[in-house]
């Protein structure tokens, strides 16, 4: 009876066993199931293709698993009166000091056990506790719950997802989370080094914009960010939460190095372009002080033969990423061609200027031309010599100042004659019949080229003026004795004096007559023959000279011993064989006798004149009795 009892309890407690592992199969398969699904949705490994998986074969899923989870529920064993069984009721208490049984081996009964003690009459009966199956209801009804939130987000999750990128995503380290293609091309855009267009500072800050695509880049960003899009798994945006994604775009750029001189070149020469430079000058300082040196200023029209030297600076500063590109500094530009340097030197003379003098010696007077008297006459001009421009109009108005006042020839003369008095003898110029050719007459042109150069070397001198040489004859130059010059006239005591109407000449040395003699002149009313009025002055002698020429249709060859020239259309003091020892009287009024102008006078005197009056002696020339002797007239 003990033994049936036990054997009761026995099997009792292996069947609330059963159900006890009954009921945890069921949770525990469950929970399997939920697990499996979420895994199956949340691994990226595992969803190949995100196009195969609609929201609603999703949510298919999970009402399945559920499904499942009650129908475990369903087939879970029961025994009808089955009861839960204390097992410390079925086992008897164990004495004080008792033993505790062995436990039989394998296959062993119980009651072959000697040690075990004996049923007792009074052992109290097992009972049995019905198992409620509620909790396992309420764990089951929360797991589906759950499951299904956890569904229902996930739903929601792919919606937000859709069309931006996933969290923790980043290009080119710029977080780009949630971020639609659009947004996220502006953010790289912001911060990318490529830009649309490459800036051209040129000198003077001016800024020209050359469009990359002109230069035939292509930007391919936009298409980079649409790749990088497509290959997120949007299905798996719960993953992205907890790891980053990084994503690099390589800036690559590009481009055509022809087409970019070809917009260099177009729009950094385009017409009206750039601004010329200007050179440095030498201006007057505002104080009167001297000269000052204005520097040049640069300009920034490109050099076309300097243009490459723009090219490769460009095209390096692009290569090295840079998109604003100063070229201010680039040897390209037109240069000033006079620089502040190249004038400090001129502008150091033209200082010296305040001190130097330039001294024109007229014999019994000199006149000073100071530095601050030229400063108005003077400019520069990098053509000029030495790069200081006189201004020639000023100068030519000084010099003809000065020919007024210094120069003599021409003009007319107070004569004290022997025989006559005091006469006025006409100066005479060439062209007006060349009658006169004593006096200081200055050469204007080269007087000015003179003073010019002075100026310009900035230096003191003193100096002559330059006189005129007559052309046809370099030996005669319009000056005279120096050492008779005063303001009052220019001849002193020493002089030859003819009077034409006496056919006389008288020779006057130291104030006293040296020599006189008869003469025979030109014939008188006969223009190519006649003997001009006039100062005239001796410049060269010549000794066995043949006179030769013509005039009125007759020639002749005159030879003569000795030969003193005093004008400049060829008469002179000379010797006449043909005149046969007579002179004087009125021969000089007959075409036979009269010479062709000149003064023919017997070998003695003539011999005399050329070896005893000095070059440069006056020769005084008149004729007062000219109602006798007949006026000259030219013909016509």
């Amino acid at each position: 009876m003990e033994d049936n009892e036990i054997k009761n309890a026995v099997s009792a407690q292996e069947g609330a066993d059963e159900a006890v592992k009954n009921a945890v199969s069921k949770e525990d398969k469950a929970k399997l199931i939920a697990r499996n699904m979420a895994n199956a949705s949340f691994n990226s490994d595992t969803v190949e293709d995100k196009s195969e998986i609609s929201e609603n074969a999703a949510l298919r899923k999970v009402n399945e698993a559920v499904n499942n989870t009650r129908s475990y529920e369903r087939a879970a064993p029961r025994r009808a009166g089955t009861e839960e069984r204390d097992m410390s009721q079925v086992r008897r208490k164990r004495p004080e000091g008792a033993r505790s049984p062995q436990r039989r081996e394998q296959g062993q009964r119980r009651s072959s056990d000697p040690r075990r003690r004996p049923q007792s009459a009074n052992r109290r009966p097992v009972r049995k506790k019905k198992k409620s199956k509620a909790p396992l209801i309420v764990c089951l009804s929360l797991l589906g719950v759950i499951v299904l939130g956890l569904a229902v987000a996930y739903i929601v999750g792919v919606n937000k997802y859709k069309g931006v990128f996933l969290d923790n995503t980043f290009i080119n380290n710029i977080d780009v989370s949630s971020k639609t293609k659009e947004e996220a091309y502006k953010m790289v855009k912001e911060k990318s080094q490529l830009k649309d267009s490459i800036t051209i500072v040129r000198l003077g800050g001016e800024q020209i914009s050359i469009p990359l695509k002109e230069i035939g880049y292509e930007d391919k960003t936009q298409y980079e960010i649409e790749k990088f899009y497509n290959s997120q798994n949007h299905y798996n945006w719960v993953a992205s939460k907890f790891k980053n994604t990084q994503f690099e775009l390589e800036e690559k750029f590009d481009y055509d190095k022809t087409l970019l001189e070809t917009q260099l070149k177009k729009q950094m020469t385009a017409t009206g372009s750039g601004k010329d430079p200007i050179d440095a000058t030498i201006q007057k300082s505002t104080d009167g002080s001297g000269y000052v040196i204005v520097k040049e200023k640069p300009g920034d029209k490109i050099n076309l033969d300097k243009i490459k030297n723009l090219y490769d600076y460009v095209e390096k500063s692009l290569d090295k990423g840079t998109f604003i590109v100063d070229v201010a500094e680039v040897d390209c530009y037109e240069t000033a061609k006079i620089t502040a340097d190249s004038l400090k030197e001129k502008c150091d003379k033209l200082n010296k200027m305040f001190n130097f003098t330039i001294t024109l010696d007229f014999v019994y007077a000199q006149e000073q031309l100071t530095g601050d008297m030229v400063m108005n006459w003077v400019n520069f001009d990098d053509k000029a010599d030495n790069g200081i421009a006189v201004d020639m109009k000023q100068v030519e108005t000084y010099v003809e100042g000065l020919s007024k006042k210094y120069d003599t020839y021409g003009k007319d003369r107070e004569f004290k004659t022997t025989k006559k008095g005091v006469i006025t003898i006409k100066g005479g110029k060439m062209g007006e019949n060349d009658s006169g050719s004593y006096g200081w007459w200055m050469d204007q042109q080269k007087t000015m080229e003179l003073i010019a150069g002075l100026i310009r070397e900035a230096k003191n001198a003193k100096v002559k003026p330059v006189y005129y040489t007559w052309p046809n004859d370099q030996n005669f130059t319009f000056t005279c004795d120096e050492s008779v010059w005063t303001a009052e006239k220019d001849w002193g005591n020493t002089y030859i004096e003819i009077d034409l109407a006496a056919q006389h000449l008288w020779y006057y040395k130291d104030g006293k007559v040296a020599m006189e003699s008869d003469i025979v002149s030109g014939l008188d009313g006969d223009y190519n023959r006649y003997t001009r009025e006039g100062v005239f002055k001796v410049f060269y002698k010549e000794r066995n000279k043949v006179l030769r020429g013509s005039a009125g249709g007759a020639t002749w060859a005159s030879p003569t011993t000795y030969w003193t020239n005093m004008s400049l259309y060829g008469a002179g003091l000379h010797d006449a064989s043909w005149q046969y020892g007579v002179f004087g009287g009125t021969k000089y009024k007959y075409a036979g006798t009269a010479s062709h102008g000149c003064i023919n006078m017997p070998l003695d005197k003539a011999k005399y004149v050329f070896d005893n009056v000095p070059i440069n002696t006056p020769v005084f020339i008149y004729k007062i009795d000219k109602a006798a002797a007949g006026a000259a007239t030219k013909p016509n």
